[in-house]
């Protein structure tokens, strides 16, 4: 993990300022990955917080036996679709056929010591200052670089959820999150999002990171679990790609750049327990 030369404190966060995007690590399918702090570079936040919680983080997932790394676009949709008895499809937020870039996206893979995925969290970056949340999914350009060329004849959203007219500038899109089913209700499910809103933080200086979550998820508290405070009702989402015979009535979870540091260290001080990354994966 290396710091730019660029001054970075709390509160300095101008999006117009924001460096070209760094991409992260992205391995071959199968080679043994560079560790996930390696290919972070600091451009912003707070680096008394972010480089010690991106070390650590490492250091909590090694405990639980996984490796932490950066993955291709086109390996998410391949790990989605060799995992598709226990994940539906992605959205095409995170599909490279549908405009999504190595430029806007990133996608954080752990691997078991066998080199086997285990969890995924993926992030793409919209840059808003004309628009919002709300139109952006209302015109299903959210999902695809084309709406009219991509999209079902029977596919729609429509939102009503009320932060979702604020949400606009330099968002995140969290998603993509998968646990294999012995790695799920652990620490990684907590992690990894977090690990994806400080890495795009960092990366671009945003100013809020949102997602859909469907009501389900929501009502078995995991919205909380993974740091959103605001869950806004409602977004229905009409013969999507995941749900391609009905409707997903889901919420819009959303934080703010202050929430998000908040949070992130409220978290980082909880990460206590002394782990040794040897001890799981040998001298390596």
């Amino acid at each position: 993990m290396t710091s730019s030369t660029q001054p970075v404190a709390h509160g300095a966060f101008d999006a117009r300022e924001a460096p070209a995007a760094r991409h992260g690590t992205s391995p071959v399918p199968g080679a043994r990955a560079r560790s996930l702090a390696s290919g972070i570079t600091l451009d912003y936040g707070p680096r008394d917080l972010l480089a010690p919680f991106f070390l650590r983080a490492e250091e909590v997932a090694l405990a639980e036996g996984v490796r932490l790394s950066f993955a291709t676009l086109d390996e998410l949709v391949a790990i989605n679709r060799a995992n598709s008895d226990s994940w539906r499809p992605i959205l095409p937020i995170f599909d490279p056929r549908f405009g999504v870039r190595p430029e806007n996206a990133f996608c954080i893979v752990g691997r078991d010591k066998a080199g086997e995925v285990v969890a995924t969290q993926a992030g793409r970056l919209y840059t808003w200052t004309s628009s919002s949340f709300h139109e952006e999914c209302e015109s299903l350009r959210i999902l695809y670089d084309e709406p009219e060329k991509h999209r079902r004849h029977d596919e729609s959203m429509e939102v009503t959820a009320p932060a979702a007219k604020r949400v606009a500038g330099r968002v995140l899109f969290s998603g993509a999150v998968w646990n294999r089913r012995d790695h799920r209700g652990g620490i990684l499910s907590t992690l990894l999002p977090r690990i994806g809103r400080a890495y795009a933080l960092t990366r671009w200086s945003t100013d809020y990171t949102a997602s859909f979550m469907a009501e389900g998820v929501v009502k078995g508290g995991v919205a909380a679990r993974v740091g959103y405070r605001n869950v806004d009702w409602e977004i229905r989402m009409h013969h999507t790609p995941v749900w391609r015979d009905g409707t997903i009535r889901a919420a819009l979870i959303w934080m703010n750049t202050d929430y998000l540091l908040s949070d992130l260290g409220s978290f980082a001080r909880g990460l206590e327990a002394e782990v040794d990354p040897f001890i799981q994966y040998g001298a390596a």
